[in-house]
């Protein structure tokens, strides 16, 4: 068995139409990259990590839901800073899911809600982190995958590095102690992010609309196209991984 993931991240629906973000139209964007994974993707899930809108108001989150109805795929969505967690759920509907765990192809993923009131920075409450922990223990032998907005470790661009997840440390005690944690997925970065952790994968993910250029001390934007990351979660427990431009 095995379950296979497409992540998009970071979409900045606007309520407006035409609206730009960066000189970039985000609803327009994100229905190339859409359009890209049903022409070329044939997923099991997919999974929204964050910043879904840009500005957290209804039109923009149904908006959003209009949009997604170019996939006939479940959709699991979890909210950034630039959400409002209580309106997303009122407002997303199918294809769009809410449940924070995934049990499929002999895997568990399990989704974070990382966001902070008034804060580009996220946090995770005690109650998010004792949730994972009691997930985590209750199956110590399936493999597991955790996504949410907020990087829990440095990317190397100062800026960005500032509005991280504030309770790192945190989580990754967490993990630490779960030897069946195969990954760690979030978006927030709006770039490709790849490295390792005491054999656990980190994985940051390109935005479908604004990109920002890695390793910068300052906001500085990259020309690099929209994205995402398909995820094939192995029979193994082994991640296979691949990042996909759009030309949008």
């Amino acid at each position: 068995m095995s379950l296979s993931l497409i992540q998009i991240t970071d979409t900045h629906i606007q309520a407006e139409p035409g609206a730009t973000f960066d000189g970039i139209d985000c609803a327009a964007s994100l229905a190339a990259v859409l359009d890209h994974i049903n022409a070329h993707e044939q997923p099991d899930r997919i999974l929204l990590t964050g910043d879904l809108v840009h500005d957290p108001d209804s039109t923009s989150y149904r908006r959003l839901n209009d949009l997604l109805q170019a996939v006939e795929r479940p959709v699991h969505a979890i909210p950034g800073n630039h959400d409002d967690p209580a309106l997303m759920r009122e407002q997303l509907d199918a294809p769009v899911r809410h449940e924070r765990l995934i049990e499929q192809g002999g895997w568990r993923v399990l989704l974070l809600n990382s966001w902070l009131e008034g804060e580009h920075a996220g946090q995770l409450p005690a109650a998010e982190l004792d949730w994972l922990a009691e997930q985590l223990e209750q199956q110590p032998d399936t493999p597991s995958l955790v996504a949410l907005h907020h990087p829990p470790v440095s990317i190397g661009s100062p800026w960005m590095d500032a509005m991280g997840l504030r309770n790192a440390d945190d989580l990754l005690t967490v993990i630490d102690r779960q030897p069946q944690v195969a990954g760690v997925i979030w978006g927030h970065i709006h770039q490709q992010f790849e490295s390792e952790r005491h054999g656990v994968r980190l994985l940051g993910c390109p935005s479908t609309c604004v990109q920002f250029r890695p390793g910068s001390d300052e906001y500085a934007r990259d020309e690099l196209g929209p994205g995402y990351r398909h995820l094939l979660l192995t029979d193994s427990g082994e991640i296979r991984t691949t990042v996909t431009r759009v030309n949008s």
